[in-house]
């Protein structure tokens, strides 16, 4: 576990309203997230949400094949659980 001495009060707090804001949100359209936080990472899509410069919040969405409409693009209505990693510079948590 990470202790906000850590990460900083600043970051810590950070954490903690987008943990918030996971725990309520029904799907990935109701987080606040822009299109330029959708990275490729290989195979997947992963949606990174910057806490500060080095530290940063990393949602892969489960079942990836279903989150598409016909036409190709991504829905974010139907991603309704992801994975979460936290990443501190170069360290994965």
């Amino acid at each position: 576990l990470l202790s906000s001495a850590e990460l900083g009060e600043a970051v810590a707090q950070q954490l903690q309203s987008r943990l918030a804001d996971l725990l309520t949100a029904h799907d990935m359209s109701e987080l606040p997230i822009g299109p330029s936080s959708n990275i490729q990472n290989g195979d997947e899509t992963v949606f990174v949400i910057e806490l500060n410069a080095s530290v940063h919040l990393v949602l892969t969405p489960v079942n990836r094949k279903r989150h598409f409409l016909d036409t190709g693009e991504r829905d974010l209505s139907r991603i309704t659980r992801v994975k979460i990693r936290l990443e501190i510079a170069n360290e994965q948590r």
